[in-house]
């Protein structure tokens, strides 16, 4: 299932495929946001839900579900 997408609009909604159900296994979702230079992004969270890893390694954590937010691309 795709769904990576480009926002441009000054409003928008995120959401996995088939939300509120729960997504497709091994699902990597890209979302990019564009916004004019110094504009400011509000990222306003209404659920979000983390997939529990009980048999996670020492130290180890978010091995299944996880969110990473950038400022700019990544280098």
């Amino acid at each position: 299932t795709e769904c990576s997408r480009n926002f441009t609009e000054p409003h928008g909604v995120i959401q996995t495929p088939g939300f509120p159900d729960k997504y497709p296994n091994n699902l990597e979702c890209t979302f990019i946001i564009f916004a004019p230079k110094m504009a400011e992004i509000v990222l306003d969270f209404q659920s979000f839900d983390m997939e529990p890893d009980t048999t996670a390694p020492a130290g180890a954590i978010c091995r299944f579900d996880y969110l990473e937010i950038w400022d700019g691309y990544p280098t």
